[in-house]
């Protein structure tokens, strides 16, 4: 498996072992968990398509 850290918004320095606990998210994974709650601001423009497209 290739190692990779760089896609995760970790210290450098940070070698992170508790995944029991918490994981840390991907980058991507955070970006789309923005833009999910930047779209809730406006919930008037959401429809029903939304949910199962």
């Amino acid at each position: 498996m290739n190692c990779k850290k760089s896609e995760f918004n970790l210290d450098t320095t940070v070698t992170y072992l508790n995944c029991a606990y918490m994981s840390p998210v991907m980058r991507c994974v955070e970006d789309a968990g923005i833009r999910g709650i930047r779209k809730k601001r406006k919930p008037n423009v959401i429809s029903g398509s939304d949910f199962f497209s």
